[in-house]
C-alpha cells in the first residue's frame, strides 16, 4: 500500500522530470507484484514480469531520447 501512495506522490509532485515519472511508475508496478504475487499463476507471473521490463525500457528510451533531442530531461506532456 505503501509503494501505491510513494509512487502517486512522486508522480503528482515531480512531474516536471521525466526520470521522476519514471521511478513513480516503477514504484506502482512494484506496488503491484506486491499485491498480486500471490493471487496470480506461475505463467502470468511470467507475462507480468515481461511487460514490466518492457515498459520501463521503453522509458529509459523515451528518456535518452529525449536528452539527445532536446538537451534535458523535462517532461513535456
Amino acid at each position: 500500500m505503501y509503494l501505491f501512495l510513494f509512487g502517486f506522490m512522486m508522480i503528482v509532485f515531480k512531474f516536471s522530470r521525466l526520470i521522476y515519472v519514471l521511478i513513480g511508475f516503477e514504484f506502482l508496478v512494484l506496488g503491484c507484484f506486491f499485491l498480486y504475487c500471490s493471487f496470480i499463476s506461475e505463467f502470468m507471473f511470467f507475462y507480468f514480469i515481461c511487460f514490466c521490463v518492457m515498459s520501463s525500457i521503453f522509458g529509459l528510451l523515451m528518456m535518452v531520447g529525449s536528452m539527445k533531442f532536446f538537451g534535458s530531461d523535462l517532461a513535456y506532456f
